[in-house]
């Protein structure tokens, strides 16, 4: 069944971008996520294993992270206010970028992936430049992250299990994602 889904979804994943002038195949990576560009934004899309769920899940790459810690609380600031009224995408960070993100659980039906990607990346466009007029062209660049050390397609850390734990008195995990960023700051400065 699931894998029967997952070529549902990848085929009217593919469909669309053929509509738009793209080949499929030479889009797609080893882990079956398609990038391609519209516009100023470069996305990319596929279905996603998260646990036992199936996503049909699509990226657009917004900025880079500033590498002026003064100006990263700003940006944060401001990508959790618009988070809270840019549904149903939302906005994450992906090793050195800020990406505009959205996820369809395949549970809940096959979304139609053109009107998806074209929401997102219409999205993108027009929060693209203003991103990078206020927090882009830093003086220095920003030491980057282990290649594969956040990717999109593994299981994040659990922000919530960490909290659970430490709750009941137990010490945190190894890895956990506090500690993790709090050595990164500390390496970086």
């Amino acid at each position: 069944m699931a894998s029967e889904l997952r070529a549902q979804a990848e085929e009217r994943l593919d469909a669309f971008l053929r509509s738009v002038g793209l080949e499929p195949a030479s889009l797609t990576d080893e882990r079956g996520l398609r990038s391609f560009g519209i516009g100023s934004v470069r996305g990319r899309a596929g279905v996603l294993e998260a646990g036992d769920r199936l996503l049909l899940w699509a990226e657009a790459e917004l900025c880079e992270l500033p590498a002026d810690g003064d100006m990263i609380v700003p940006l944060m600031r401001e990508l959790l206010e618009r988070n809270a009224v840019i549904a149903p995408s939302h906005f994450a960070i992906r090793n050195e970028l800020v990406v505009l993100t959205v996820a369809r659980d395949l549970a809940d039906g096959i979304p139609d992936a053109g009107t998806l990607i074209n929401q997102l990346m219409a999205q993108a466009d027009a929060l693209d430049e203003g991103l990078l007029q206020r927090y882009g062209g830093t003086a220095r660049r920003r030491t980057p992250l282990p290649a594969g050390a956040l990717d999109p397609a593994s299981e994040p850390p659990s922000v919530t299990q960490a909290i659970a734990t430490q709750s009941k008195g137990e010490a945190p995990p190894p890895g956990n994602l506090f500690e993790r960023f709090d050595k990164l700051r500390r390496e970086r400065e």
